[in-house]
C-alpha cells in the first residue's frame, strides 16, 4: 500500500532486516510528505475544475463521443463519464499519497479492461481520457509537483494498453505482478509517430498539393508497439505473460550470472549461437550427435526447451576448449570472465 510498508513486507518475507539502500529509500519517502501532501490537496480541492477541463479537452478532440450514437451522448452518459474521470483522479491521489501503483493497479485496472469492453466503452477513448485527465491535472501544478504527479497517470495509460501485462517478473518468481515502463514511453513513442506522420504529410502536399489530416492515439501506438506479442498471440493462441528480462522468442535472451557479476546476453540467431559457443568452449558439446546437442543448434528449439537448461562454468576470454584449468577459472583469473553458458540437457 506504501513505499514503507511494501519494503517492511518484502525483508520479512525474506526474514532479513531491511537492507541500507531500502531504508534510504524509506527516509526518502518519507522526506516527500509534504510535497505529495501539497499535491493531493490541490487535485483534491480542484476536482471539478479538472473534470470540467478534461472533459472539454476529450470532447474538443473526439466530438463523435458526444454525437447521437456515441458513448457520451446524452445527459446520463456525459454524468457517467464525468464520474469514471472524477474516480480515476481519486486513484491517481491515493496513489501519490502512499508512494505506491497498488491501489490503482487493484482498483483501476484488474478487471477494468473486461468491464469497459463489456459496456461498449472503446479502450482508445479511455486512455484518451486518462491523457486530458493529465494534462488538465499537471495544468494546475508547479513543475516539481507535476514531476510527483505525473507517473500516476503514466501508471494508467500504460495499463490501459497492455504493456504492463507483459512487463515484469512471471507469476511463478517474486516480485511478480505488473510493471510500470521507466519511463512515458507510450507519450515518447506517439510522438515518434506523430513526426513521421508530419513528414509523410508534407510529402503528400508536395506530391499533390493537397493537405493531410493526422489522427493519433496513445492506445493505438502502444499496441502497435506490442506487435511482435500480438503476432505471437495470432499464431499459438496462447496469451502474451509477463518473462522478466527474458525474450519470448529468442534465448539464449536474459540476464546471467558471470564470475560474480550479472551480464546481459542476447544470442538472435543460430550463426550467432554457434560462434557464442565456439567463444565459451562449446562448440564441441554443440556439434555432439546427441538429440539435445541437435536441439541447440536451432532457434526455436533453443527457446522452446529454454526452460529445460543447466548451467556450466566456461571460459569467455581463455581458450575456445578451456586451455586454463579449473581452478584458474574457480579463481576469476584476470585475463578471462567466467559465465554461466547455456547447456541443454
Amino acid at each position: 500500500m506504501s513505499v514503507v510498508r511494501d519494503l517492511i513486507l518484502q525483508a520479512d518475507d525474506q526474514l532479513r532486516y531491511p537492507t541500507g539502500g531500502e531504508l534510504r529509500s524509506m527516509v526518502e519517502f518519507l522526506s516527500t510528505g509534504p510535497s505529495r501532501m501539497a499535491v493531493v490537496r490541490v487535485l483534491t480541492e480542484s476536482e471539478k475544475k479538472i473534470v470540467d477541463e478534461a472533459a472539454r479537452q476529450l470532447f474538443g478532440r473526439r466530438p463523435e463521443y458526444v454525437a447521437p450514437g456515441g458513448n457520451a451522448y446524452g445527459q446520463k452518459q456525459r454524468a457517467q463519464c464525468l464520474r469514471d474521470f472524477s474516480w480515476y483522479l481519486r486513484l491517481v491521489t491515493y496513489g501519490v499519497l502512499a508512494g505506491s501503483t497498488e491501489m490503482i493497479q487493484k482498483i483501476g485496472l484488474e478487471g477494468a479492461r473486461e468491464m469497459y469492453n463489456s459496456l461498449g466503452v472503446p479502450m482508445p477513448g479511455m486512455v484518451e481520457s486518462m491523457r486530458c485527465l493529465k494534462e488538465a491535472s499537471l495544468s494546475l501544478l508547479s513543475t516539481n509537483d507535476a514531476a510527483i504527479a505525473a507517473p500516476y497517470f503514466d501508471f494508467l495509460i500504460q495499463g490501459m494498453g497492455g504493456l504492463m501485462s507483459v512487463t515484469g517478473r512471471g507469476d511463478d518468481q517474486p516480485g511478480a505482478g505488473p510493471m510500470k515502463v521507466g519511463v512515458a514511453l507510450t507519450d515518447i513513442m506517439t510522438g515518434l509517430y506523430a513526426s513521421t506522420a508530419i513528414l509523410a504529410a508534407l510529402q503528400a502536399r508536395h506530391s499533390t498539393g493537397e493537405g493531410q489530416h493526422i489522427d493519433l492515439a496513445l492506445l493505438d501506438v502502444q499496441v502497435a508497439g506490442l506487435a511482435n506479442q500480438g503476432m505471437n498471440y495470432l499464431y499459438s493462441g496462447q496469451l502474451p505473460k509477463r518473462m522478466g528480462n527474458a525474450h519470448p522468442n529468442i534465448y539464449p535472451y536474459d540476464k546471467f550470472a558471470a564470475g560474480g557479476r550479472e551480464i546481459y546476453l542476447t544470442v538472435s540467431n543460430d550463426v550467432q549461437f554457434r560462434r557464442f559457443a565456439a567463444r565459451i568452449g562449446y562448440l564441441h558439446r554443440l556439434l555432439g550427435t546427441g538429440d539435445l546437442d541437435r536441439d541447440a543448434r536451432k532457434h526455436r528449439a533453443r527457446t522452446v526447451h529454454s526452460g529445460d537448461v543447466d548451467t556450466s562454468r566456461v571460459d569467455l576470454r581463455g581458450s575456445r576448449h578451456g586451455e586454463h584449468s579449473e581452478e584458474q577459472r574457480s579463481q576469476n583469473h584476470p585475463r578471462t570472465l567466467a559465465i554461466h553458458a547455456l547447456v541443454l540437457h
